[in-house]
């Protein structure tokens, strides 16, 4: 049996979340999607909920609070809440630079270039 997996979109976008919570609802019953438009909001539902997602998505260029902000205040959270999440930086940027920088942060499982494929969000989710 699949265990359930609770999933974070972090990304001011409604048609890429739209789209992202079609694409999950392909993938089985037992994911459940939560949107955030900007990093802060996310970060704090993050602190709040009583366990954290499964794996977050996150977009790098959103207001109020970006991307990498969001990184830089998920560094400082304490490991027992982030250690078992798998955070994918997911981005329309193909600049080697925010790529290479997304790579480069331990926490960060990978970097995808949007638009994410049926067999990206199928690798995300094993």
């Amino acid at each position: 049996m699949i265990k359930a997996k609770t999933l974070f979109v972090i990304d001011d976008d409604a048609i890429y979340q739209l789209i992202t919570q079609k694409e999950l609802e392909q993938h089985g019953p037992h994911i459940t999607c939560k949107n955030y438009y900007n990093g802060a909001s996310a970060l704090q539902a993050l602190q709040e909920l009583p366990e954290p997602p499964a794996i977050i998505l996150l977009d790098l260029n959103m207001p109020i609070m970006d991307g990498w902000e969001f990184l830089e205040a998920y560094q400082q959270l304490p490991t027992s809440l982030t250690q078992h999440i798998q955070l994918y930086v997911v981005s329309s940027s193909i600049d080697y630079r925010d790529i290479d920088r997304a790579k480069e942060n331990p926490l960060v499982s990978d970097f995808i270039i949007k638009p994410i494929t049926s067999t990206n969000f199928s690798q995300i989710l094993q």
